[in-house]
């Protein structure tokens, strides 16, 4: 839940009003009896003495009358003050004829260019964006941000007020592109003329970080209003106002962060100073209320949370607000409240309520309209009104996709992993739904390749875009620059790192930089239906989408269910069939870090007890498949751990194996049935390989250190850690004998099918030799990597502490990598051999920066080169992701430590039916892993290696 009632909105008042005389067209100056009124007026609505400073405005107005007339300089400032009193007491409505009589007397007398006309213009602008009419208030900021540029230039203090202020209205309107292109160039104005001290660069920093809070860049947000807090406590006089929605802030931050205790403190010292300084009865205070009831409803005080909703009602209904915006959070979150009571038909009466009045306000695809959309299927749902509920999951899954387009133009890959979380709350209760309602299976089908590998897919499309003009080519070039620069950084103890924070930033601003100036970056979220899916089918092929999803209300990964759709030539709709939680495949193959032969031979052998793989995973399935005839080819996306299984391994009931019985196609998600450049059967037509293999991982005992190499045969990526563990000293590692007769082999079937080749061994296999590739020319159609891989688990998961950058460190994409020349010595000492070389270690995010477009296959004939972190839709974080990004189609990759031997014979085996005999990438795959399979009697030997495309 939200905690923000509303984005706070950090309005840019004006103070300063004129004491100098009017001369243009011949205007009266002011009398100072009135000019001396109207500051002491100011002086009393600043301390919150609002009878004081309507008294004392009253009595200006009495002056202007007497002296001027109604139609006058004066009167017009008098109608101005009181706007701004009403303003402050938080009777908006009230203010709004001052101010339309204040804007429209100093526009006939001091003409729409004078910066009173100006103020007038930007209050009034003001009243209607807290109020929720943003309709209303744009064009009139918009309006106020000409004149202010055509009479101060865009260089000065107002005109940086009016781009805050539109920040906030865009903010609220959900365009958050401009909301944060207004921001920046606001706070650098505001930085170069006031200095990074003044109170309104704090404003400008909260502004942003409002911005980042409700895209969910909560770090960055954190920092910005750490800073402005420090700033505002700095003043002689503490700006309350500001001050009270700071800590409002901070106090949803940290809700955000689950920190609840810290958060309630801040919401109650918000609470102390607006009762005591300014008064129960504003609708700041109502801001407060609504806070802090989401706390009291978060943690169970239900009672206590809607005594303070009904009170924050009660608040915005006496200050003339029954329709705004925030009326229409707070009864959002009353209707929370009441569904928690149980109290179903109440709660969805308020949500509907709630929804009506945000739907006069806001754009249908704000995430709080989209909110309300899911709340109203929850309380149909439980109401057992099934077509109602499928009614508004139909609406809310239509809306959110323009809101997840218009992010893909703007965020940088991080910013939007953090902005779709909330949308993926949605896709979780689709699939729940779909569960319990098996109609929706359609809509779930489709919004599961909406979301699967949806970072994945902007990020390939940034790629692929980037190089259409020299402009947009040379900003991609010097953002791979900065990244390269960025992951030697992130390869580096934690002590010796310096400059990261610089660098991301640099980083970032470029990345969304380029996004910008690419053409059409729409196709990153382009919809595909589950029908254009099933026109791809031919009769004997089904296609099959694994999901998962919280069972209940729970949100561990020990209580996600996982599911298929599965989809045929002849149903009418996908088929949406249960199967098992979580917890009971993680029991199976998580006992340990590391996957051991014994526990790999007993999950896939025949004899393996009760099969349990196939009861989990497939029986159910199988059930569906009996109902069609002739299936014999299957396309299919994991899900969650289902990526750690070879599926094609999975013994039958029968005595074969899945692939024995079936074509299976592994794809990242079927949408690539339909999306072009993703054909199914194409032949290859290759002309280029880079092979690397019989590497020389160093001999770093001259440099004072203990390990020496060794050419023992061992298992691919086991010996680190199994000596490292064990307490040998030479925990490194070792060289692989069979990778060097591997790569030969596979050299001459290329070279005899009319392949050029370059060969790399020994010291040559270096990382700065790879890295070259797609540079100055096209990357190779064929990279064959035989070495070791690494992949370490999240360090928050194991116990111990490691130093190791590429063990310890909390970005995914760096616990995932491959061993190549002389990486010993980094492994050692975090550091490569010659200052500003390469480290011989080259990780995930290393080969994400990569350009490898042009390349058709690549080989990681390595150990768990397939695997990395598991991150909901996203997949595994690891070197298959780095290697789709780069650019390449097919990966073949090992799911666990693949013993060097049967590794060259696998690879030996797969080149021969591909080369030899013609097959297509994935036939030639099969048949790779059917020899193996009749020759090896052990899984561990065979059933390591997946294709994925």
């Amino acid at each position: 839940m939200n905690p923000f009632s509303s984005p706070v909105l950090l309005l840019c008042l004006q103070v300063l009003f004129p004491l100098l005389v009017h001369a243009q067209k011949g205007m009266p100056p002011n009398p100072v009896e009135f000019d001396s009124l109207i500051q002491v007026s100011r002086a009393y609505t600043a301390e919150a003495a609002f009878d004081l400073a309507l008294t004392a405005s009253a009595a200006a107005g009495e002056i202007a009358v007497d002296c001027c007339g109604e139609h006058s300089v004066a009167y017009a400032s008098y109608c101005f003050n009181e706007g701004r009193i009403r303003y402050f007491m938080g009777q908006n409505r009230e203010a709004i004829p001052w101010y339309i009589n204040s804007k429209e007397l100093r526009a006939e007398l001091l003409g729409t260019m004078h910066p009173d006309y100006g103020k007038s213009l930007n209050n009034l602008a003001i009243v209607y964006d807290v109020m929720g009419e943003y309709g209303e208030a744009e064009p009139i900021y918009q309006e106020v941000l000409n004149i202010r540029e055509q009479s101060a230039g865009r260089e000065s203090v107002t005109f940086a007020n009016t781009l805050v202020n539109l920040s906030g209205l865009y903010l609220n309107l959900g365009n958050y592109e401009q909301a944060e292109a207004y921001g920046l160039e606001a706070k650098g104005i505001r930085e170069r003329l006031l200095g990074n001290t003044h109170p309104d660069y704090g404003m400008s920093l909260i502004s942003l970080g409002n911005l980042y809070y409700l895209t969910s860049n909560n770090a960055r947000a954190k920092n910005l209003y750490l800073e402005a807090k420090a700033i505002y406590e700095a003043q002689e006089e503490l700006d309350l106002y500001t001050y009270v929605d700071l800590l409002l802030n901070l106090g949803a931050l940290y809700f955000q962060f689950n920190e609840l205790e810290l958060a309630e403190q801040y919401y109650n010292e918000a609470a102390s100073l607006e009762s005591e300084y300014i008064g129960t009865d504003h609708q700041d205070y109502a801001i407060i209320l609504n806070s802090l009831a989401v706390i009291y409803e978060y943690t169970g005080r239900l009672s206590k949370a809607e005594k303070n909703l009904n009170q924050a009602l009660a608040i915005l209904i006496d200050n003339g607000q029954a329709n705004g915006v925030d009326y229409g959070y707070y009864l959002q979150n009353l209707g929370d409240v009441y569904f928690s009571q149980n109290k179903i038909q109440l709660s969805k009466d308020i949500q509907q309520q709630a929804l009506e009045i945000l739907a006069a306000h806001l754009s249908k695809n704000h995430p709080r309209y989209l909110r309300g959309l899911r709340a109203m299927a929850e309380s149909e749902q439980y109401l057992q009104n099934y077509q109602a509920a499928a009614a508004a999951l139909r609406a809310l899954g239509e809306l959110e996709e323009k809101g997840l387009t218009s992010a893909t133009r703007h965020f940088s890959e991080e910013e939007l992993a953090n902005y779709t979380e909330d949308y993926k709350k949605n896709l979780y209760y689709y699939f729940a739904f779909a569960e319990k309602h098996p109609p929706l299976a359609d809509l779930a089908y489709d919004k599961i390749m909406v979301y699967k590998g949806f970072l994945l897919q902007a990020a390939l499309q940034l790629n692929q875009l980037a190089t259409l003009d020299t402009t947009t080519n040379s900003m991609y070039k010097a953002l791979r620059d900065i990244n390269r620069e960025l992951a030697a950084q992130y390869a580096s103890p934690l002590e010796v790192q310096e400059n990261v924070e610089r660098l991301e930033m640099e980083a970032g601003l470029l990345e969304k930089a380029l996004i910008r100036r690419t053409a059409d970056f729409g196709n990153a979220v382009q919809q595909v239906t589950w029908k254009e899916v099933q026109s791809q089918l031919q009769s004997a092929e089904v296609a099959i989408e694994f999901i998962q999803y919280p069972s209940g209300s729970g949100t561990t990964r020990k209580s996600m269910k996982y599911a298929a759709l599965l989809l045929a030539k002849g149903t009418q709709k996908p088929v949406f069939i249960p199967l098992f939680s979580e917890s009971s495949l993680d029991s199976l193959l998580y006992n340990k870090v590391e996957s051991t032969p014994v526990m790999i031979n007993s999950l896939y052998s025949k004899e393996a007890p009760e099969n349990v793989l196939h009861q989990l995973i497939w029986e159910p399935i199988s059930k569906e498949l009996n109902k069609l005839e002739g299936i014999e080819r299957i396309y299919y996306s994991p899900s969650g751990l289902l990526h750690r299984i070879n599926l094609g391994a999975i013994p039958t009931p029968d005595g074969k194996t899945l692939s024995r019985k079936y074509e299976l196609y592994v794809l990242g998600s079927t949408r690539q049935l339909v999306v072009p450049g993703s054909s199914k059967n194409g032949k290859d037509t290759l002309s280029a390989a880079a092979l690397y293999g019989g590497i020389s991982y160093g001999n770093i005992k001259a440099e004072g250190l203990t390990t020496a190499e060794t050419t023992e045969t061992s298992r691919r990526g086991d010996d680190w850690k199994t000596n490292k563990e064990s307490g040998n000293a030479d925990g490194y590692w070792k060289g692989l004998p069979w990778t060097e007769v591997e790569i030969t082999t596979a050299k001459d079937l290329l070279v005899e099918a009319g392949y050029s080749t370059q060969v790399l061994m020994k010291e040559e296999a270096t990382e700065a030799s790879l890295k070259t590739f797609g540079e100055a020319s096209p990357s190779p159609g064929i990279l064959h990597l035989a070495t070791h891989g690494f992949f370490f688990p999240d360090p928050e998961e194991i116990a111990g502490e490691d130093e190791l950058a590429f063990r310890a460190s909390e970005r995914s994409m760096i616990r995932s990598g491959l061993v190549l020349a002389d990486g010993n010595y980094a492994w050692e000492t975090g550091r490569p051999r010659n200052q500003g070389g390469e480290d011989g270690i080259l990780t995930a995010y290393e080969v994400s920066k990569m350009n490898l477009k042009e390349t058709e296959l690549v080989i990681l004939s390595a150990c768990e080169t397939g695997l990395g972190d598991i991150k909901g839709t996203e997949g595994v974080y690891g070197l298959q992701r780095a290697f789709k990004i780069a650019g390449a189609r097919y990966l073949i990759m090992t799911l666990w430590q693949i013993p060097d031997f049967q590794a060259q014979a696998f690879m030996t085996t797969f080149y021969l039916a591909w080369l030899e005999e013609g097959k297509t990438i994935p036939e030639a795959f099969r048949a790779a892993q059917a020899y193996m399979q009749a020759r090896y009697q052990d899984p561990f030997l065979w059933a390591g290696f997946v294709l994925l495309e």
